[in-house]
């Protein structure tokens, strides 16, 4: 019986995730495998570590079919190429799961995966995907499911503000078993395959600081409104530190977004924020200020 890859089409938003962020995905994951990859693990069940390095962004995938039995378009030694997504399922990137979306087949056919970080540092993950079958001399578009299993591990890092970010990784994935629901009986094969693979999108730019200021002369106070922007894929910004340029003031800093500042006296001041983002990444902007 010959195989050929289908797949069951679905939608990122499903899961809560927008289709500009990862467009439409398909795969045996549910909205409840998400939540349960996506949820921090309880206090003692193990050593997981802390704050792990970030996997997410687009990976151009090398392997090798380590398996391929009765597999449409596959032999064992085969050489691919693939491209795989990862997605963090936190919104800050600092949960013990990630979302793959990944190209399978030689049709390159979407799929989707949730991964959760083990206690040895690895990802893994279970997922299902239908694939269509001959029978009785006509194919039958979900005429199987096959079940799969994925590992990725982490073999290379850059640090990006205070944040490691993964930059290469190892992968296994494997077909233990495929499921016949045609009325043709028969096995339907099963394939498996290793990889590697080198981050091809864009680590998060640094931050971009600025302010705007309208001063008060009758008060001598000034109101500040930041204008800060996070840099390209980063995080949002998470901190504020202003200097006045008032050493003579009690108040001579703030840590707030949109601080005021009553100045010590008239005259020109320069005036320093520094912000923060989410990432640990910063950026500083001074202007001078005259009261």
């Amino acid at each position: 019986m010959n195989t050929r890859a289908s797949s069951k089409t679905g939608t990122a938003r499903a899961l809560g995730i927008t289709a500009a962020t990862l467009v439409l995905l398909t795969g045996g994951v549910t909205a409840a495998d998400a939540r349960r990859a996506a949820s921090p693990a309880p206090p003692g069940t193990g050593a997981l570590p802390p704050a792990p390095p970030l996997l997410r962004g687009s990976f151009a995938m090398t392997g090798t079919v380590t398996t391929a039995d009765n597999v449409y378009g596959e032999h064992r030694g085969q050489r691919v190429r693939r491209t795989w997504n990862f997605l963090p399922l936190c919104p800050d990137g600092s949960c013990q799961g990630v979302l793959l979306g990944r190209r399978r087949s030689s049709r390159h056919i979407l799929d989707l995966v949730a991964l959760t970080l083990g206690p040895s540092g690895g990802y893994r993950g279970h997922g299902r995907f239908s694939v269509a079958l001959r029978c009785n001399g006509r194919v039958v578009l979900n005429g199987g499911l096959a079940y799969e299993t994925i590992t990725a591990r982490i073999t290379s890092t850059q640090l990006v503000g205070t944040t490691r970010f993964a930059t290469a990784i190892s992968a296994t994935y494997t077909n233990p078993r495929r499921r016949n629901l045609t009325r043709c009986p028969g096995g339907i094969g099963h394939d498996a395959a290793r990889y590697r693979g080198r981050l091809t999108s864009q680590l998060p730019g640094p931050p971009t600081a600025g302010f705007s200021a309208a001063p008060d002369p009758a008060t001598g106070t000034v109101s500040f409104t930041q204008q800060a922007t996070p840099g390209q894929g980063s995080a949002p910004i998470v901190a504020w530190s202003w200097n006045f340029g008032d050493p003579n003031s009690p108040a001579d800093s703030s840590t707030l977004p949109d601080p005021a500042h009553q100045f010590s006296a008239p005259g020109t001041y320069t005036v320093t924020l520094t912000v923060t983002d989410g990432y640990g990444q910063t950026a500083t902007y001074s202007a001078t200020v005259t009261i």
